[in-house]
């Protein structure tokens, strides 16, 4: 009842797994243009919401190692609220393996919660093992994780210096573009990796190849993020504080305006998306073979 009605199913969509609301032709554009998973209760939902409550839990003096356990248990509910789907049951699992590390004080180890996250999807859902989504969803986490680690190096002490020695020099208008600019190459590499990582499997599965993905995927993330951090308060709060509801409402609103427009505009590119015939198995493997070294090395 906040959000403009125009939004509103779009809002549902992303806050609460309800898709039943969006339009076909609106569907059909997140799933054309490779992003529909900005619309799934996944990680980036409940990792920004930990981390919503982690602040929120700072800001009120609480110790990140006594937080782990409360948080945990919030965002299980919310997987639960939000209909307990095998994408949200698989995102509180991990979060739930991260939480385990910081209560018993060990160091959180991703690979460790990626198999422990596994684990419990195959207790709780067997079938859910191997379906797309789960696939993808573990997929695309180990290749942030060793990919885009894996192709830069940390710098050194003396080359630390150095850049700032540099920067000493330079005006802040130029050091903040260049921050600008980095992120944003950063962001486009990061999704260009795991585009080639997960197109094969999204291919086999659906017959579909979305290119528009590589240049809007990041963007319409962020866009996705910045509507759920406002987002979660408001689910919180409804729609009763008076001045408080309606600036929240408007924040939500903006953000998924502008993700909206954005995908209705990659979806109309010549060449956003296109159909593929079926892809056998064994050209999956020589293909997934390949890439493993890739990602546990340096990439080279």
């Amino acid at each position: 009842t906040a959000l403009d009605p125009e939004i509103e199913p779009l809002a549902a969509a992303l806050l609460l797994g309800e898709t039943s609301r969006l339009s076909r032709e609106s569907w059909d554009q997140y799933r054309r243009t490779g992003v529909v998973h900005v619309l799934a209760i996944s990680g980036q939902h409940l990792v920004l919401l930990a981390m919503f409550l982690a602040a929120m839990g700072r800001i009120g003096g609480w110790r990140l190692r006594a937080m782990a356990l409360p948080i945990a248990l919030l965002v299980a509910f919310y997987a639960g609220m939000t209909g307990a789907r095998a994408a949200a049951v698989r995102a509180a699992a991990t979060v739930g393996a991260l939480a385990l590390a910081d209560v018993l004080g060990r160091p959180r180890h991703l690979p460790s919660v990626l198999a422990s996250s596994w684990i419990v999807v195959g207790l709780l859902d067997p079938g859910d093992l191997f379906s797309t989504g789960c696939l993808l969803s573990f997929l695309a986490t180990a290749l942030l994780y060793w990919a885009t680690t894996g192709w830069s190096e940390p710098l050194t002490e003396q080359e630390e210096a150095l850049a700032r020695a540099r920067d000493l020099g330079r005006s802040a208008p130029w050091r903040w573009c260049r921050a600008a600019f980095s992120a944003v190459g950063a962001a486009l590499g990061a999704n260009a990796i795991i585009w080639c990582g997960l197109t094969p499997l999204v291919a086999a599965r659906t017959h579909l190849v979305s290119p528009s993905a590589l240049v809007v995927g990041p963007p319409v993330a962020l866009l996705g993020s910045m509507a759920l951090l406002p987002g979660f308060p408001l689910l919180l709060l409804g729609n009763q504080i008076p001045v408080l509801s309606p600036f929240l409402a408007w924040c939500v609103g903006w953000a998924l305006k502008g993700c909206a427009a954005l995908v209705a505009w990659a979806a109309s590119w010549p060449g956003a998306s296109f159909w593929v015939g079926d892809i056998s198995t064994p050209w999956l493997f020589v293909w997934y073979l390949l890439l493993i070294p890739a990602i546990a090395s340096t990439g080279r």
